[in-house]
């Protein structure tokens, strides 16, 4: 064996070491998190677990944006939006930050608009809020439901490019969003397959 591919070789065993490392550190959590009582795929979605909370804000006349919707959605009238095809999609978007731009001819018009771990894929993630805020209608109601990293090991999704704590969020949210959103609920959302909080909030 040449030095190259000797070179080449140390550098695939230090990969697997690596890897193998990380997937013991993931089983070990994921045992952890077991052994409390958080992780028992109890629900088909993120959607599924708090939907209770969010469609008492939902009318059967309303419309619904359900943003970040995957295969589904919050009611079964909601307009999907995501960056994948699915058949619940009805807009695909690559950059959800510009949604607001995207689709002129939502803006002022939606009653509510939820969103379920979403905003933690994008990378501004302000912006996309503030995209949503120029589409909800004023008394319109944001609905956002996300991951709480004390909770959820977001580090293992390579699609996760924030990670958010529920007190340090909501207070960011408040500031950010004072003369936009009044906040009118927010909460853990953390047990069995739980992991997350929400914040729901009316446009003023």
């Amino acid at each position: 064996m040449g030095t190259q591919e000797g070179v080449k070789l140390l550098g695939k065993i230090k990969v697997i070491s690596l890897l193998s490392n990380r997937a013991l550190s993931l089983l070990s959590r994921i045992e952890k998190r077991k052994s409390k009582g958080l992780c028992n795929d109890m629900y088909p979605s993120e959607t599924a677990k708090i939907r209770d909370k969010v469609i008492k804000y939902i009318k059967d006349t309303d419309m619904v944006l359900d943003v970040g919707c995957g295969s589904d959605l919050v009611v079964p009238h909601a307009i999907g939006i995501d960056a994948r095809d699915l058949p619940t999609v009805k807009h695909r978007i690559d950059d959800l930050s510009l949604i607001g731009l995207a689709y002129p001819q939502y803006i002022n018009s939606c009653d509510v608009i939820f969103s379920s771990h979403c905003l933690e894929h994008v990378p501004d993630d302000h912006g996309m809020l503030w995209s949503l805020g120029k589409l909800i209608k004023p008394g319109g109601i944001l609905a956002i439901y996300l991951p709480d990293t004390r909770y959820y090991d977001d580090a293992w999704n390579v699609e996760h490019v924030h990670s958010y704590i529920y007190e340090v969020f909501l207070r960011w949210f408040e500031r950010s969003f004072a003369d936009r959103f009044q906040i009118i609920e927010h909460g853990p959302d953390v047990g069995p397959d739980k992991y997350s909080f929400f914040i729901f909030a009316k446009r003023l």
